[in-house]
């Protein structure tokens, strides 16, 4: 499975956010977002982890979001780039 990455550019977050990340299909995010313009491409990835493929399979699209707190604790999302 082939899914491409995108970032939700920093304006649009809302302000409890440091990061939210949605995973489709190639070519399909204008299926699953109203604003295409809001949304940055990180890449692809041709070896989505278990839940990301899972949640791709399931409904169409996997979201990841890493908030403030969980950032400042030390959690990070490997997917993401530097915003």
């Amino acid at each position: 499975m082939v899914l491409d990455c995108f970032a939700l550019k920093p304006d649009f977050l809302p302000k409890e956010l440091a990061l939210s990340v949605i995973y489709v299909r190639p070519n399909e995010l204008d299926n699953y977002v109203d604003d295409l313009g809001q949304w940055r491409h990180l890449g692809r990835t041709f070896h989505p982890n278990a839940l990301q493929a899972r949640d791709v399979e399931q409904q169409g699209y996997c979201i990841r979001r890493l908030t403030k707190r969980a950032a400042a604790l030390g959690h990070v999302l490997y997917a993401a780039k530097t915003v």
